[in-house]
Formats: C-alpha cells, sequence, structure tokens
C-alpha cells in the first residue's frame, strides 16, 4: 500500500513539473489557437510521457525492480490521455471551470495508472478507505459548514439592516466570497491551534478596509462590515470547537 502512495507521488510531481513549469505560455496559446493542428501540444503531451516515465521507472527503481517495460506502456497512455483532455480542454473557454475539470481528469488517469501498477494490485476498498474514516468525514463537514450554510445564516443575521451602497464600485458577489475565503482561513486557524494568525488575519482585512471605510465616511458602512467580520469569526470558532471537540471523541 505505502508503494502505492510513492508512486502517485512520483506521478503528481512530474505532473506539476511538465504542466506548470516546463510549458512555455507560446505552447498555451499555440494550442489553443491551432487545436488538433498544433504540433506544440503534441510536444507538450511527449513531455508529460517523459516525466511520468521517468517516475515510474525511479519507482520501479527504488523497489529493486529495474526498467520494466511496463514503464514505458503506463507512459505512453499518460502522453496520449494528456493530448486528448489538452486538445478538448483548447475548445472551451478557459476559464476557471474548464481549468479544473482539466485537472481532474489529469490526476484521475495518474490515478488509474498509480492503481494499476501497484503490487500486489490495490483493491478498490483500500483505495476508498479514507471515505470511512470518521475524522475526515467530520472535517469535511467542517469546511462545508462553513461555506454556503455559514453565508446564507450570515445573510440572515444581516438581513434586517439591508445595507445597499448605490455608489459602491466593488465586484459582483466579492463580498460573499470574502467571507467565504475569511471563514475558511479562520477554521484552519482554529483546527491548527494557530490563533496568532486568526489576529493576523483580522488586522490584515481590517488594514485593507480603512481606506474604503475612511473615505465612505458613512458609519452604517462601518458597522456593517464590522457585524459581518464579527459574525464570521463566531461562526468559525464554533465550527472549528465542535469540530476539534469530535476529533477528540474520534478513536
Amino acid at each position: 500500500m505505502k508503494e502505492w502512495y510513492v508512486l502517485l507521488l512520483w506521478l503528481v510531481i512530474a505532473h506539476t513539473l511538465a504542466d506548470f513549469y516546463l510549458q512555455p505560455m507560446s505552447w498555451v496559446n499555440h494550442r489553443n489557437k491551432q487545436h488538433y493542428r498544433s504540433i506544440k501540444l503534441i510536444w507538450h503531451a511527449l513531455l508529460h510521457g517523459a516525466a511520468a516515465c521517468s517516475a515510474v521507472a525511479v519507482w520501479q527503481a527504488t523497489l529493486g525492480w529495474g526498467l520494466a517495460i511496463s514503464a514505458l506502456y503506463y507512459a505512453l497512455g499518460i502522453a496520449a490521455s494528456h493530448y486528448l483532455i489538452d486538445l478538448a480542454k483548447s475548445y472551451s473557454n478557459k476559464g476557471v471551470i474548464p481549468f479544473l475539470l482539466d485537472q481532474l481528469c489529469h490526476l484521475l488517469v495518474i490515478l488509474f495508472v498509480a492503481w494499476h501498477a501497484a503490487e500486489p494490485p490495490v483493491t478498490l476498498s483500500a483505495l476508498l478507505q479514507p471515505l470511512n474514516n470518521i475524522s475526515f468525514l467530520v472535517l469535511i463537514t467542517g469546511y462545508l459548514l462553513v461555506l454556503q450554510p455559514a453565508s446564507v445564516f450570515t445573510r440572515m443575521l444581516l438581513e434586517r439592516w439591508q445595507f445597499t451602497n448605490p455608489d459602491s464600485t466593488s465586484l459582483p458577489q466579492a463580498g460573499s466570497l470574502i467571507g467565504q475565503l475569511e471563514r475558511l482561513l479562520l477554521l484552519s486557524c482554529v483546527l491548527l491551534d494557530s490563533w496568532a494568525a486568526i489576529g493576523f488575519i483580522l488586522a490584515a482585512k481590517s488594514i485593507f478596509r480603512f481606506g474604503d471605510l475612511t473615505q465612505s465616511r458613512d458609519r452604517k458602512l462601518t458597522e456593517y462590515v464590522m457585524l459581518g467580520t464579527l459574525i464570521n469569526v463566531l461562526i468559525a470558532l464554533a465550527i472549528g470547537t465542535a469540530v476539534k471537540s469530535f476529533l477528540t471523541l474520534t478513536p
């Protein structure tokens, strides 16, 4: 089981290097313009194949297996799948969702290769074992709660004031996203017992918001922002404390 994890990490490292460090932006632009006619896309796929072959070869060498021909087969599979996935992405709108889907597809291929190459083969129950771990499920629940449910709860608490600023030039939904990221960071700090980091996050937010609040000269805006921040802190502290309590109870 340990050997399978080692191969998975080697392949992820190889993918990261080939996709983000060794791929010039000119290759990406050429692929997006030429699509299946792009020679740069072929080079990129071959580069991934070479990186994957090196990763599998190093993994086999650490186990004392020597250089097996299977490394070449796995590398060809990763290269071919990378070409097809990136080709499909070249026809997308180049947004965040296509990027995440692209990376997810690559990681699924890597996961399949690592799973298939394992000796002895990894069973599906072993692969899904983390999903049956109580601590893992408690953490997932906590992080899910500080996102949309906490946003809805905060909005309901602040709804009575119905604060709107017609002259606002802020980005659409920026406030909601900032609140979610703030709660994620606060929850992580609580779980890690990093109380100093919580103070740093609140201080940094206060510094960035100070100029806006000073220029607006609107006491309502100041109070509204302070209420939202304090509610976020209370929610993160409450959920973080509950999660830590459940974690201490789990065997």
